[in-house]
């Protein structure tokens, strides 16, 4: 298992907003964790931009302590990390008012989720090679659905 959990909460349909959730487990290579999202996928022919869709962003280290958090470019995140740290966990909030096949939807019927438009990727901070391993998704829904 890589260590990483990507979660989604959309029980909150009237919102048309997303609680998103990553977690990661050390260990860290270094002071710096650094997320991006993906700017471009297959089968699309436009640069994205899905970091303009977030609100809410924090970051916290062991213990829910806060971790320091900037914004770096149009489309990632950089997180301190401090030494010894064995879990960072990253929530935000996403508008999901877009029905098609480049973004996310979310009312009260239905959730349609694109994992590039939804998910950041650590790209710096942990060993590059966990990216291929087997990871947790946890999706939380409306009961009635």
């Amino acid at each position: 298992m890589s260590g990483i959990t990507f979660q989604i909460d959309a029980t909150e349909g009237t919102s048309r907003r997303l609680q998103v959730g990553l977690e990661i487990s050390g260990p860290f290579t270094g002071s710096t964790l650094t997320l991006h999202f993906p700017r471009w996928v297959p089968g699309s022919y436009f640069l994205r931009e899905p970091i303009q869709h977030m609100t809410e962003f924090s970051a916290e280290g062991d213990h829910r302590a806060q971790l320091k958090s900037v914004r770096h470019n149009v489309d990632a995140m950089k997180i301190k990390v401090p030494a010894g740290t064995e879990k960072v966990t990253v929530r935000y909030r996403l508008l999901a008012d877009d029905l098609s096949v480049r973004a996310n939807h979310l009312d009260e019927s239905h959730l349609h989720m694109m994992p590039p438009f939804t998910w950041f990727l650590p790209t710096e901070g942990i060993d590059s090679a966990r990216l291929n391993m087997q990871h947790t998704i946890e999706v939380h829904a409306p009961k009635a659905w």
